[in-house]
């Protein structure tokens, strides 16, 4: 099922980064959200039981341009996540865990420019995927498919 945001009930709102519980009539909500501006997508993203979980998507308003696609889980980024600029050219990429951004490669021109790196292995406990995503080469961040 896919529903504008208008159509859903958020409970629990936090000012973490997560969104809450959606639900729809009365119910924890399964399915697909989106959001509109000048009757275009500018947002759209998956939920299960009730929490973002799947692909979260944004776009540049009034265009078809994608500005930033995400990994969630519970409500939290996890994973990996890019952003373009308006050319639609990939700007950076980021294994971000629980909104938390670990690792960002910066781009221009299809080139590397900048790398930051914000975690540390010794100290915090990573869930296997994400310790698998900081250790994958930079190359194969870059071509991560979705």
């Amino acid at each position: 099922m896919e529903l504008h945001i208008k159509d859903i009930e958020i409970k629990n709102h936090k000012n973490d980064g997560s969104w809450g519980t959606f639900f729809y009539n009365g119910e924890k909500f399964t399915g697909r959200v989106y959001d509109t501006y000048d009757d275009k997508i500018s947002w759209v993203f998956d939920v299960k039981d009730g929490l973002q979980n799947g692909i979260d998507k944004v776009y540049y308003e009034g265009t078809n341009i994608l500005e930033q696609i995400s990994e969630y889980r519970d409500n939290m980024q996890f994973g990996i996540s890019k952003e373009f600029n308006e050319e639609g050219k990939l700007q950076s990429v980021s294994v971000v865990w629980n909104n938390k951004y670990l690792k960002t490669i910066f781009l221009e021109n299809s080139k590397v420019i900048n790398q930051q790196d914000n975690f540390n292995t010794n100290k915090i406990k990573y869930p296997k995927e994400i310790l698998r995503l900081l250790n994958m080469p930079n190359k194969n961040l870059i071509e991560y498919n979705f």
